[in-house]
């Protein structure tokens, strides 16, 4: 019983970090999913399967390194000298990432409500450094709260999409091809690149929940069973944005805007969720970007935070929510490539190892 509890919490908490830096606004899936049109199914496919072996193997090492930071798994599938490399990036990532979850607060609050976008990007930043207060095991479960609620909401907004398709099929897949909006020019790569960039963020903490972990089948159970979580909710919100993509495609933050075209109530629903989101997605960033230096509760950990939080804040009022997306997220793809080679290597030599 402990091992299954033990196990959604990892689950929930891996999900609740890709859903609030992958998805929630729903631009990410626009642009690496259904702008491809109906191709764009197989890439979430394909997402789920690259989702449930790697997230085990990165999960698996954070349990066997009871590692309290990256560092640790870089050099475990990196060796030394490009562990090091990869340690570095994976720093810039967590940091890039959090600037993107603070901009992508301030585009909520603009869209939604109409005020400045500096705004909801200071009030991200106060919350997340009031949150980075909690320990490591309240933190993981802070994370994955929401995505219960945010999976019942982005099944209603799939069946009113469905059920309200105004175009036919060929009308909507000529709308989709004629977008440029695309984080690459072939969904296969998009679909590699999207698990590459969610996995340069999502490790350290997964990682850090692999080490929190008593047992490594709770680390599977969680890793499979947050991997398939992930793996409908990208389904449901490519399928159900397609359907509507004329009606939703000119905004920043799709899904809000096509839960305000179901109800208002649900709009204001959906906005609490997707800024609950963010935020999960802020916290799960800049919590294991300090780990790698310090230790919570120390003053160095609450400065650097305050420091990190400063510089992003800056950066974030500077850009717009769409450009960082379109910019940080395919460029740190790459990243994650270097990462997903790594551990395919590791993967093959230590079951080669066991053949022999």
């Amino acid at each position: 019983m402990y091992e299954i509890r033990d196990g959604l919490k990892i689950a929930a908490g891996f999900a609740g970090v890709i859903i609030g830096a992958g998805f929630s606004s729903g631009q990410e899936i626009l642009q690496f999913f259904t702008n491809f049109g109906v191709i764009g199914i197989a890439g979430a496919v394909l997402c789920t399967c690259l989702f449930i072996l790697l997230s085990r193997e990165i999960a698996i090492s954070g349990f066997a390194l009871k590692s309290a930071s990256h560092q640790g798994m870089t050099q475990f599938f990196c060796g030394r000298r490009l562990g090091r490399v990869v340690d570095i990036l994976l720093v810039i990532t967590l940091f890039l990432v959090y600037t993107v979850m603070i901009t992508g607060g301030g585009s909520l609050l603009n869209q939604y409500l109409g005020i400045p976008g500096l705004y909801g990007g200071l009030l991200i930043v106060l919350l997340t450094l009031v949150l980075t207060g909690l320990s490591v095991k309240h933190m993981i479960v802070a994370v994955g709260l929401l995505v219960p609620l945010s999976l019942l909401v982005v099944l209603i907004i799939w069946i009113y999409a469905l059920q309200n398709q105004t175009s036919d099929f060929s009308s909507l897949e000529a709308f989709a091809l004629a977008q440029t909006n695309r984080s690459t020019n072939h969904w296969l790569i998009s679909a590699v690149l999207y698990v590459s960039y969610n996995l340069s963020s999502a490790a350290p903490i997964l990682v850090i929940m692999g080490g929190q972990a008593q047992t490594q089948r709770a680390v599977v159970l969680g890793s499979i069973l947050g991997s398939l979580l992930i793996g409908v909710l990208i389904l449901l919100t490519t399928t159900a944005m397609y359907a509507q993509l004329g009606t939703i495609a000119i905004y920043p933050m799709p899904m809000l805007a096509l839960a305000h075209l179901i109800s208002p109530s649900l709009g204001t629903l959906m906005a609490l969720i997707i800024f609950g989101m963010i935020l999960n997605s802020a916290l799960a960033c800049l919590y294991p970007l300090l780990m790698r230096f310090s230790s919570p509760g120390t003053i160095r950990f609450r400065v650097l935070a305050g420091a990190a939080s400063l510089l992003g804040l800056t950066i974030s009022s500077t850009q717009g929510f769409v450009p960082l997306v379109s910019f940080v997220y395919p460029l740190f793809g790459i990243l994650g490539m270097l990462v997903i080679v790594a551990i395919f290597i590791k993967w093959v030599k230590t079951h080669l190892d066991q053949l022999r």
